[in-house]
């Protein structure tokens, strides 16, 4: 009889020495995809990567000391690993310990470990437990399968097979190596769960195709005795060879075992296939690489980059089989790269297609099903569909509470997603108890000063500054920049964002003294960590060119809505909604100061992008109509202007 190995529960160190993002469920943030960081952190992050510690020193150094979580992690795993500095574990648990306190899940997971294995701190189980709790319920994969390892062997927790097997089945629905492979035994032994040994295939074919020995062997076990598969010694056999091929000893004494059974064209079948398993794996790969590839020229705003990226990515994914999930999830990230240029029709189709595939794959109510109900609901936000976008908002919603629970971060982004819509609806009684019950979950969940905590304050202040509700918006506001000040940094882009908003509350209450510095200095930070081309710098540029307008000062503002203008144009292309808005900004400006004929061109041609890609009713549309009528009336033209009023069914 052939054994499968035992994978070792040990091995919990810091494994993660920077925070690459895969795209393995895509994220629930309104109109964010992955968390943009300041540019001497990026600076650092890839003096990293190169080898280069002593830069990378010297950039993450003054951040973590800010309080800069990314940067205190980091500094962290420097020390950990001896990297550019004297290896110092007792060190490495201090910067660990300070990202970890705020929130950080890579911290926490590292903490964790260094706990685990009394490395810089004395031994304790049950405060490695701790953190790593803290980072599995934030969707943190890899301490939800070490926290499965805790619960199995009863370390720091009370011994629970239950609650084992319920960890590994979160971690490996994230596609955890590991935890597919821990799935796949304690379905083998019927341990926490009813036995399955269809399922304990199931799950050892996941982690053996990412490469994993042990669930490569286990698969073999499986083929060699026809357990929840066929009796397959062809399968078997190609399966101990790729695990072999690592230089493990167990599989490759069962190959040779079974090698003794086999005939001479079994093998060489066998080695073919295996051949060809090796060559999906590479493919898989090369997936993700060109997926990282596309999240990185995302996050620098340089779209074209992006889509190319991920375009190699679905080329890749086209070997997994075009109902397999990866294809279905490389469709979707493609669909939000589409929704960031404007290209709502092309991302429209690639997000239904997508979804079609996961539910089919996955089943309607897993989580990924989720995330893509959410990205369409999302598309069809922006485009004023509010009708179309409610049921799926409320369906991921439903998905993610029953999958995660009602306490769980990724709901409280569910919830603040429909309250963004209600809001946008003028349904502002209904946004308002599920921005509340967002804000609640995630200081629970992630403490009082974490970053989604400013965001959730973020988005209730700005239901209360849309009511008019002027003196509650401004404490919350203020919370939210205080926050992400401390935890990101005085010059991080997402503190430019808190800038702008505070500013927008002042400039709403016509204090223009007040908001003109706020917008001045968030349009310094995002000139210097984001480039003078992105899409952000755009926001503010026409943020602050509204002030200007505001006082009469159509000299300053004009320049200002110009280069606006003209980076939308550049960097989401001539068709984009954001240049119709920038369009009729620039025409208002215009009209008053009484330069009608460059006033009308303008508006009509915002009028004809926002009609080709928003939804009738969208109130973009309406505003930008019910300006160019303004314009006409202004000039003596009510004729005009009602027919314009009638065509469009105004009237």
């Amino acid at each position: 009889m052939l054994r499968a190995p035992t994978l070792q529960h040990g091995n919990v160190g810091s494994t993660h020495a920077a925070r690459f993002v895969r795209w393995a469920v895509v994220a629930f943030v309104c109109a964010t995809w992955g968390t943009v960081v300041k540019a001497d952190y990026q600076a650092g992050l890839a003096a990293l990567q190169r080898g280069n510690y002593a830069t990378a020193l010297r950039e993450f150094r003054p951040l973590a000391e800010q309080g800069n979580p990314y940067a205190q992690f980091s500094l962290g795993y420097m020390y950990a690993h001896g990297q550019g500095v004297r290896q110092d574990d007792a060190e490495a648990v201090k910067w660990y310990r300070k990202a970890a306190d705020q929130g950080d899940a890579d911290a926490q997971n590292n903490l964790g470990g260094m706990y685990i294995l009394g490395r810089g701190v004395s031994r304790d189980d049950a405060e490695a437990a701790k953190w790593f709790r803290k980072a599995a319920q934030q969707g943190y994969a890899a301490a939800q399968d070490v926290l499965g390892t805790m619960y199995e062997a009863g370390r720091g927790v009370g011994r629970d097979d239950a609650e084992a097997a319920k960890w590994y089945r979160k971690a490996a629905a994230q596609g955890y190596a590991a935890a597919q492979y821990h799935l796949g035994v304690v379905y083998e032994k019927g341990q926490g769960i009813p036995k399955n040994a269809a399922e304990a295939v199931k799950w050892y074919r996941k982690a053996a195709e990412q490469g994993l020995t042990p669930a490569q062997n286990s698969l073999g076990v499986m083929y060699y005795n026809g357990t929840g598969v066929p009796k397959d010694f062809v399968y078997a056999y190609a399966w101990f060879t790729l695990a072999a091929a690592q230089g493990e000893q167990t599989p490759a004494n069962n190959k040779r075992i079974l090698r003794a059974k086999m005939t001479r064209s079994q093998v060489a079948k066998a080695q073919k296939l295996s051949e060809e398993l090796a060559g999906q794996m590479a493919a898989e790969t090369r997936w993700r690489h060109y997926n990282d590839a596309g999240m990185a020229a995302y996050q620098q705003g340089d779209y074209a980059e992006a889509v190319r990226q991920t375009k190699r990515a679905l080329k890749e994914a086209e070997a997994f089989g075009e109902e397999d999930p990866r294809f279905a999830l490389t469709l979707n990230n493609l669909a939000l790269l589409y929704t960031a240029q404007g290209r709502y029709a092309e991302a429209e189709r690639l997000y239904k297609r997508a979804l079609r595939i996961s539910e089919k794959a996955l089943g309607s109510e897993d989580i990924r099903v989720a995330a893509s109900l959410n990205n369409l609901a999302d598309l069809y936000r922006l485009q004023g569909r509010y009708a179309e976008a409610e049921p799926l908002y409320k369906r991921s919603l439903a998905i993610s509470e029953a999958a995660l629970g009602p306490e769980h971060p990724d709901v409280a982004r569910g919830l603040n997603n429909l309250g963004s819509l209600h809001q946008a609806q003028g349904r502002y009684g209904e946004a308002e108890p599920l921005y509340r019950r967002s804000l609640v979950i995630w200081e629970r969940a992630l403490g009082p000063e974490h970053p989604d905590v400013a965001t959730s304050l973020g988005n209730l202040a700005v239901l209360y500054r849309a009511q008019g509700r002027y003196a509650e918006a401004g404490p919350l506001y203020k919370r939210s920049l205080a926050i992400r000040e401390k935890v990101l940094g005085p010059e991080h882009p997402i503190v430019a964002t808190s800038l702008s908003n505070l500013a927008t509350l002042y400039q709403a209450q016509g204090r223009y003294a007040e908001a003109e510095p706020l917008y001045r200095r968030a349009l310094t930070i995002y000139e210097k960590t984001l480039g003078d081309e992105h899409p952000d710098v755009a926001i503010d540029l026409s943020n602050l060119a509204a002030v200007y307008r505001a006082q009469g000062r159509y000299g300053e503002a004009e320049p200002l809505y110009r280069r606006s203008l003209n980076i939308y144009e550049k960097s989401l292309g001539p068709e984009h909604p954001n240049v119709a808005l920038s369009l009729n900004n620039l025409a208002l400006l215009y009209q008053d100061q009484g330069r009608y004929k460059e006033a009308e061109r303008l508006l009509k041609r915002a009028l004809r992008i926002s009609g080709n890609t928003l939804d009738p009713d969208h109130p973009q549309v309406a505003a930008t109509l019910d300006n160019l009528a303004a314009l006409y009336r202004a000039q003596g033209q009510e004729q005009k202007a009602e027919r314009l009023l009638r065509k469009h069914g105004k009237r």
